[in-house]
């Protein structure tokens, strides 16, 4: 994030948003895994490639009572 915002020399899209996004999930009691894969990589320096791997391994469960189970 960092080397982005030097390069570019102006605030990299989506940054501040992933943060705002992660302040409204802890807020309302969200569970959003990408947002918080997200701001791992962004503000904690997680490798984004462990980001993506613990998605991937994630469990399957249901993320919302409204959308339909489709194994």
């Amino acid at each position: 994030m960092d080397e982005a915002m030097k390069e570019v020399k102006m605030v990299v899209e989506g940054v501040y948003s992933a943060k705002a996004a992660m302040g409204l999930a802890k807020k309302y009691n969200i569970d959003m895994p990408i947002i918080e894969q997200v701001n791992e990589v962004l503000f904690n320096k997680k490798p984004a490639d462990a980001a993506v791997k613990d998605l991937m391994i994630r469990d399957k469960k249901l993320e919302h009572r409204d959308l339909p189970w489709n194994e």
